[in-house]
Protein backbone atom coordinates (compact mmCIF):
# COMPACT_ATOMS: atom_id res chain seq x y z
CA UNK A 1 0.00 0.00 0.00
CA UNK A 2 1.04 3.54 -1.02
CA UNK A 3 0.04 6.82 0.21
CA UNK A 4 1.08 9.39 -2.18
CA UNK A 5 0.88 12.95 -2.08
CA UNK A 6 2.11 15.39 -4.45
CA UNK A 7 2.27 19.50 -3.82
CA UNK A 8 4.82 22.19 -5.57
CA UNK A 9 7.72 20.86 -7.86
CA UNK A 10 10.66 20.48 -4.48
CA UNK A 11 13.06 23.63 -5.78
CA UNK A 12 10.37 25.77 -6.91
CA UNK A 13 8.89 28.83 -4.99
CA UNK A 14 5.95 29.33 -7.64
CA UNK A 15 3.06 26.96 -8.63
CA UNK A 16 3.61 24.87 -12.12
CA UNK A 17 1.97 26.21 -14.35
CA UNK A 18 -0.03 22.64 -14.75
CA UNK A 19 -1.22 23.31 -11.40
CA UNK A 20 -2.71 26.31 -12.41
CA UNK A 21 -4.44 25.01 -15.38
CA UNK A 22 -6.01 22.22 -13.12
CA UNK A 23 -7.15 24.73 -10.70
CA UNK A 24 -8.49 27.05 -13.32
CA UNK A 25 -10.44 23.75 -14.61
CA UNK A 26 -11.57 22.92 -10.92
CA UNK A 27 -13.08 26.28 -10.22
CA UNK A 28 -14.92 26.23 -13.63
CA UNK A 29 -15.84 22.79 -13.20
CA UNK A 30 -17.20 24.06 -9.53
CA UNK A 31 -18.94 26.68 -10.85
CA UNK A 32 -20.55 24.60 -13.34
CA UNK A 33 -22.41 22.94 -10.70
CA UNK A 34 -23.16 25.65 -8.36
CA UNK A 35 -25.57 27.09 -11.48
CA UNK A 36 -27.03 24.07 -11.94
CA UNK A 37 -27.70 23.51 -8.27
CA UNK A 38 -29.00 27.17 -8.92
CA UNK A 39 -31.27 26.26 -11.37
CA UNK A 40 -32.70 22.73 -9.63
CA UNK A 41 -31.80 22.53 -6.08
CA UNK A 42 -31.87 18.96 -4.78
CA UNK A 43 -30.44 17.72 -1.23
CA UNK A 44 -26.76 17.75 -0.56
CA UNK A 45 -24.28 19.93 0.67
CA UNK A 46 -23.12 21.69 -2.47
CA UNK A 47 -27.20 23.09 -3.08
CA UNK A 48 -26.67 23.96 0.35
CA UNK A 49 -23.59 26.23 -0.67
CA UNK A 50 -24.75 27.16 -4.21
CA UNK A 51 -28.44 28.12 -2.63
CA UNK A 52 -26.64 30.11 1.14
CA UNK A 53 -28.24 33.18 1.83
CA UNK A 54 -27.13 35.97 5.03
CA UNK A 55 -29.84 38.35 5.38
CA UNK A 56 -32.05 36.85 2.64
CA UNK A 57 -29.79 37.59 0.48
CA UNK A 58 -27.60 35.32 -2.02
CA UNK A 59 -24.12 34.68 -0.66
CA UNK A 60 -23.39 34.72 -5.00
CA UNK A 61 -19.92 34.58 -5.90
CA UNK A 62 -18.51 33.48 -2.02
CA UNK A 63 -20.25 29.96 -3.09
CA UNK A 64 -17.26 29.08 -5.35
CA UNK A 65 -15.01 29.93 -2.78
CA UNK A 66 -16.54 28.12 0.13
CA UNK A 67 -17.10 25.10 -2.46
CA UNK A 68 -13.42 24.88 -3.07
CA UNK A 69 -12.21 25.92 0.31
CA UNK A 70 -14.50 22.54 1.25
CA UNK A 71 -13.40 20.38 -0.98
CA UNK A 72 -9.48 21.65 -0.57
CA UNK A 73 -9.77 21.43 3.11
CA UNK A 74 -11.74 17.96 3.42
CA UNK A 75 -8.40 16.33 0.89
CA UNK A 76 -5.55 18.19 2.67
CA UNK A 77 -6.23 17.57 6.53
CA UNK A 78 -7.51 13.93 6.30
CA UNK A 79 -4.77 12.67 4.20
CA UNK A 80 -2.63 14.37 6.59
CA UNK A 81 -4.37 12.69 9.39
CA UNK A 82 -4.24 9.23 7.92
CA UNK A 83 -0.42 9.55 6.88
CA UNK A 84 0.61 10.59 10.31
CA UNK A 85 -1.72 7.66 12.38
CA UNK A 86 -0.33 5.04 10.29
CA UNK A 87 3.31 6.66 10.87
CA UNK A 88 2.31 7.02 14.49
CA UNK A 89 1.32 3.69 14.90
CA UNK A 90 3.98 1.92 13.37
CA UNK A 91 6.31 3.74 15.21
CA UNK A 92 4.95 2.85 18.45
CA UNK A 93 3.89 -1.32 17.54
CA UNK A 94 3.31 -1.99 21.38
CA UNK A 95 0.18 1.09 21.56
CA UNK A 96 -0.84 -0.22 17.89
CA UNK A 97 -0.91 -3.43 19.35
CA UNK A 98 -3.11 -2.55 22.13
CA UNK A 99 -5.32 -0.56 19.61
CA UNK A 100 -5.96 -3.75 17.55
CA UNK A 101 -7.54 -5.24 19.87
CA UNK A 102 -9.67 -2.17 21.54
CA UNK A 103 -10.50 -1.15 18.15
CA UNK A 104 -13.21 0.65 19.88
CA UNK A 105 -10.88 3.27 21.50
CA UNK A 106 -9.48 4.15 17.44
CA UNK A 107 -11.42 7.70 17.95
CA UNK A 108 -9.47 8.46 20.87
CA UNK A 109 -6.24 7.81 19.22
CA UNK A 110 -7.23 10.04 16.33
CA UNK A 111 -7.83 12.99 18.67
CA UNK A 112 -4.19 12.02 20.44
CA UNK A 113 -2.52 11.87 16.68
CA UNK A 114 -4.03 15.18 16.34
CA UNK A 115 -2.72 16.43 19.09
CA UNK A 116 0.72 15.06 18.56
CA UNK A 117 0.87 15.71 15.27
CA UNK A 118 -1.57 17.87 14.09
CA UNK A 119 -2.29 17.98 9.69
CA UNK A 120 -2.58 22.10 10.41
CA UNK A 121 0.41 23.18 11.54
CA UNK A 122 -0.19 27.01 11.06
CA UNK A 123 -2.59 29.20 9.47
CA UNK A 124 -2.92 32.82 9.08
CA UNK A 125 -5.37 35.57 10.90
CA UNK A 126 -5.68 38.87 10.73
CA UNK A 127 -6.57 40.96 14.09
CA UNK A 128 -10.10 42.63 13.80
CA UNK A 129 -9.48 45.18 16.36
CA UNK A 130 -6.43 46.20 18.93
CA UNK A 131 -5.03 43.68 21.43
CA UNK A 132 -2.83 42.93 24.13
CA UNK A 133 -2.19 39.47 24.41
CA UNK A 134 1.11 38.15 26.35
CA UNK A 135 2.04 41.42 27.08
CA UNK A 136 2.70 42.06 23.05
CA UNK A 137 0.30 44.57 21.43
CA UNK A 138 -1.31 43.48 18.01
CA UNK A 139 -2.40 46.46 16.17
CA UNK A 140 -5.88 45.86 14.31
CA UNK A 141 -5.32 44.59 10.79
CA UNK A 142 -1.93 43.05 11.55
CA UNK A 143 -1.36 39.64 10.42
CA UNK A 144 -0.91 36.81 13.28
CA UNK A 145 0.18 33.60 12.78
CA UNK A 146 -1.68 30.77 15.29
CA UNK A 147 0.88 27.94 15.57
CA UNK A 148 -1.59 25.09 16.19
CA UNK A 149 0.98 22.61 16.45
CA UNK A 150 2.45 24.06 19.20
CA UNK A 151 -0.86 24.91 21.15
CA UNK A 152 -1.28 21.33 21.00
CA UNK A 153 1.90 20.32 23.13
CA UNK A 154 1.24 23.06 25.66
CA UNK A 155 2.12 21.57 29.04
CA UNK A 156 -0.11 23.55 30.76
CA UNK A 157 -2.72 21.44 29.08
CA UNK A 158 -1.45 18.40 28.40
CA UNK A 159 0.72 16.25 30.97
CA UNK A 160 4.11 14.75 28.96
CA UNK A 161 3.01 17.08 26.00
CA UNK A 162 5.63 15.28 23.92
CA UNK A 163 4.52 11.50 24.38
CA UNK A 164 2.85 9.88 21.86
CA UNK A 165 0.18 8.43 23.87
CA UNK A 166 -3.36 6.78 22.42
CA UNK A 167 -4.93 6.07 26.24
CA UNK A 168 -4.20 9.48 27.21
CA UNK A 169 -8.00 10.75 28.88
CA UNK A 170 -8.86 12.85 25.17
CA UNK A 171 -8.31 16.77 25.86
CA UNK A 172 -9.84 19.09 23.27
CA UNK A 173 -7.54 20.32 20.62
CA UNK A 174 -6.83 22.79 18.50
CA UNK A 175 -5.56 20.73 15.05
CA UNK A 176 -9.22 21.81 13.51
CA UNK A 177 -9.01 25.19 14.68
CA UNK A 178 -11.93 27.04 16.84
CA UNK A 179 -14.63 29.42 16.93
CA UNK A 180 -15.82 30.79 13.74
CA UNK A 181 -12.84 29.11 12.17
CA UNK A 182 -13.59 25.37 13.60
CA UNK A 183 -13.16 23.50 10.19
CA UNK A 184 -16.65 22.61 8.77
CA UNK A 185 -15.42 19.17 7.77
CA UNK A 186 -13.78 17.89 10.61
CA UNK A 187 -16.50 15.18 11.75
CA UNK A 188 -15.76 13.82 8.51
CA UNK A 189 -12.21 13.54 8.75
CA UNK A 190 -12.72 11.79 11.76
CA UNK A 191 -14.89 9.33 10.47
CA UNK A 192 -12.86 8.56 7.39
CA UNK A 193 -9.67 7.83 9.13
CA UNK A 194 -11.86 6.13 11.70
CA UNK A 195 -13.32 3.45 9.03
CA UNK A 196 -9.28 3.45 7.27
CA UNK A 197 -7.77 2.89 10.27
CA UNK A 198 -10.58 0.08 11.45
CA UNK A 199 -9.39 -1.97 8.35
CA UNK A 200 -5.86 -1.73 8.44
CA UNK A 201 -5.93 -2.66 11.62
CA UNK A 202 -8.71 -5.45 10.99
CA UNK A 203 -6.72 -6.94 7.84
CA UNK A 204 -2.69 -5.80 8.32
CA UNK A 205 -2.32 -5.13 12.02
CA UNK A 206 1.35 -6.00 11.65
CA UNK A 207 2.20 -3.87 9.27
CA UNK A 208 5.49 -1.78 8.39
CA UNK A 209 6.91 1.24 6.96
CA UNK A 210 9.48 0.50 3.90
CA UNK A 211 12.21 2.82 3.05
CA UNK A 212 11.33 5.84 1.25
CA UNK A 213 8.99 7.73 3.32
CA UNK A 214 8.96 11.29 2.62
CA UNK A 215 7.17 13.86 3.96
CA UNK A 216 6.27 16.72 1.78
CA UNK A 217 7.60 20.49 1.76
CA UNK A 218 5.04 22.71 3.37
CA UNK A 219 5.72 24.76 6.71
CA UNK A 220 1.16 25.11 6.97
CA UNK A 221 0.65 21.37 6.32
CA UNK A 222 2.04 18.37 7.76
CA UNK A 223 1.83 15.11 6.09
CA UNK A 224 3.32 12.15 3.81
CA UNK A 225 4.10 12.87 0.25
CA UNK A 226 5.24 9.35 0.40
CA UNK A 227 4.45 6.70 2.71
CA UNK A 228 4.99 3.28 1.19
CA UNK A 229 3.56 0.20 3.35
CA UNK A 230 3.49 -3.37 3.55
CA UNK A 231 2.60 -6.52 5.38
CA UNK A 232 4.93 -7.84 7.85
CA UNK A 233 4.67 -11.19 6.42
CA UNK A 234 6.15 -9.54 2.87
CA UNK A 235 9.25 -7.91 4.64
CA UNK A 236 12.67 -9.81 4.00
Amino acid sequence: VELRYQRRIIGHVTVPDDAIRASDEMSDYFQTLIDERRRRPCPGLLSAIANATIDGKSIGDAALGLTLIVFAAGMDTTSCLLGNALNLLAAHPEQREWLSNNLDQIPAAIEEVLRFDSPLQVTKRVAARDALLAGVEISAATDVFVFYGAANRDQRRFERPDRFDIQREPKRNLAFGEGVHHCIGAPLARLETNIVLEGVLTRIPEYSLRNGATRFESHMMRGFRHLPLERASLQK
